[in-house]
């Protein structure tokens, strides 16, 4: 007899955008997307408080503003293979 874990709280599999917002939340790691203009989209909540801003605050921000041109130039080249 197998043993079957409970299911998760929501529709998962028919609303996947819930799966990864709950995984987000729920994670101890900073998350993040960054566009091609390398412009930030989306954070989740830990990723936010790192800057002590809402996620809202960083939505749209150019990632160079955030970090600074010296710092974003030493990183660019990872988020160009990304």
């Amino acid at each position: 007899m197998r043993a079957t874990q409970p299911s998760p709280p929501g529709d998962f599999l028919e609303d996947p955008a819930s799966l990864c917002e709950a995984l987000a939340r729920s994670t101890g790691a900073m998350i993040g997307y960054i566009d091609r203009e390398f412009r930030i989209r989306w954070t989740n909540q830990r990723f936010a408080e790192w800057y002590q801003v809402a996620p809202k605050d960083l939505a749209g921000r150019a990632v160079i503003d955030l970090y600074g041109p010296e710092a974003f130039h030493s990183f660019a080249p990872h988020f160009e293979r990304a």
